[in-house]
C-alpha cells in the first residue's frame, strides 16, 4: 500500500496538504503496462503526464480538472511571491515558494517544472542567489508550456 498525496487550496488561501491511503495495484499495473516504473516520472516530452494524473486521483476526471483550475489559477500568485523574495533576498521564502511551485506541478508529473522549482528551492536552501535569475527563466518558460498544456486539456469534452 502506497500514499497518495493531493495538495488542495482552500478559500482561505492556504494550503493543506491531505493525506489519504489508498490501495494503489491499478495505478502501479497501469505504469507498468506503459513501461514506466512506479512512483516514477514519465519520460514523455509533453509537459505533463495526463494519463498518470488521471490515474493519482482514481480516475476521477472532474476531480483532475478541478485540481488543474486551481493550479492555473494559484501559481501565478506564487510567481510573483516568489519574484518578490528575490528581488528582496529572502532565501527562505525563494525555497518555500519554488518548493509550494514543485509540489502542485508533481501532482501533474510536470517534470521540467518540477525539475527547475527543485533547482530554485536548493538555491534557497543553499542561500545561493547567484543562479536565481536564469533558474527562475527556465522555470517560467516550462510553466508557460504547462499552462498551454493545461489549457487545452480543460478545453477537451470531459
Amino acid at each position: 500500500m502506497r500514499r497518495a498525496r493531493v495538495t488542495l487550496r482552500l478559500k482561505t488561501g492556504e494550503w493543506k496538504d491531505i493525506m489519504e491511503t489508498r490501495e494503489t495495484e491499478r495505478t502501479d499495473e497501469l505504469r507498468a503496462s506503459r513501461g514506466q516504473g512506479v512512483g516514477q516520472m514519465s519520460a514523455d516530452p509533453k509537459y505533463w503526464n495526463p494519463e498518470n494524473s488521471l490515474a493519482r486521483v482514481e480516475g476521477d476526471e472532474v476531480l483532475l480538472r478541478e485540481l488543474i483550475q486551481l493550479f492555473l489559477s494559484d501559481y501565478p500568485q506564487t510567481m510573483v511571491d516568489l519574484h518578490a523574495a528575490i528581488s528582496q533576498g529572502d532565501v527562505r521564502s525563494v525555497e518555500r515558494h519554488a518548493h509550494t511551485l514543485k509540489g502542485s506541478a508533481a501532482n501533474f508529473e510536470a517534470g521540467p517544472v518540477v525539475a527547475a522549482g527543485m533547482q530554485l528551492e536548493t538555491s534557497g536552501y543553499r542561500k545561493d542567489m547567484s543562479n536565481v535569475g536564469p533558474q527562475v527563466t527556465e522555470l517560467e518558460g516550462s510553466l508557460a508550456k504547462l499552462r498551454a498544456e493545461l489549457e487545452a486539456f480543460l478545453r477537451t469534452s470531459p
